[in-house]
């Protein structure tokens, strides 16, 4: 099964290091899957490395549902069988693409019941049925036959996704059920502020807290410090498992 993950960006410039380095540890074979980056913030240079393209476009898109739809176009443009969020500001833990993967062989969507969080004091547990998209991948079938993410200026462009997704007649599976937690949903770790605290206007408060910012060149792969902290707490020295509490 080809995995392509898709991960877009906006004037985020120091979290793309750190979701190309959890890329490259995905333990899911490397010549199935790909990772496409969209960034309309101006941030980068268009670029490849071993395993990811990032894409550059000058315009902003009209709303963060048209930027969802158009890089998912991309991924399928691109071959994939099954399409995998990977966002800039979230945590991947290394077996997240083969969980995925494992319960996409006879379900349609791959949708986690739990996740961590640090939306606290501490990072916690947090019941992610029908909330979280971060954490899902999904069939390229199923997504065609829902007609895919919604253009409209909608912070809930997501969850519509899934609903229309089932609406189509998708299945539904749980990685939890194959494989521990690889999903952690960064609130304050990441550094920028998160698109579920903006209020109503989420475009107002990118544009505000989002700096504009140029990164010429290469990216070369590297955790950042909130990331690699929660990498050594929480993942085994092999990468194999989660140490977390039962």
């Amino acid at each position: 099964m080809r995995i392509i993950g898709i991960c877009p960006t906006y004037r985020r410039p120091t979290l793309i290091p750190t979701v190309l380095e959890m890329w490259r540890r995905q333990d899911y074979p490397r010549g199935d899957r790909h990772l496409i980056i969209l960034d309309d913030g101006g941030s980068f240079d268009a670029q490849n490395g071993p395993g990811w393209s990032l894409f550059s476009e000058p315009e902003r898109f009209p709303t963060v549902g048209a930027k969802f739809a158009a890089i998912a176009d991309l991924a399928i443009a691109a071959g994939a069988d099954a399409l995998a969020l990977f966002e800039d500001d979230d945590l991947y833990f290394p077996w997240h693409l083969s969980a995925a993967a494992d319960v996409l062989k006879s379900a349609d969507v791959s949708a986690p019941s739990k996740v961590l969080a640090d939306d606290g004091p501490v990072v916690h547990e947090s019941n992610a049925k029908g909330r979280h998209h971060g954490a899902w991948a999904f069939r390229s079938e199923i997504y065609r036959a829902s007609g895919g993410y919604s253009e409209e200026a909608n912070a809930g462009f997501d969850i519509r996704l899934l609903r229309t997704m089932k609406e189509a007649g998708a299945v539904v599976a749980d990685p939890v059920s194959v494989a521990p937690m690889s999903y952690l949903y960064r609130w304050a770790s990441a550094g920028y502020v998160n698109g579920s605290a903006s209020g109503a206007n989420i475009y107002a408060a990118m544009e505000q807290t989002h700096e504009r910012s140029r990164v010429p060149g290469r990216i070369a792969p590297a955790l950042d410090t909130g990331a690699a902290a929660y990498f050594d707490r929480f993942v085994s020295a092999d990468g194999s498992r989660l140490n977390w509490p039962e």
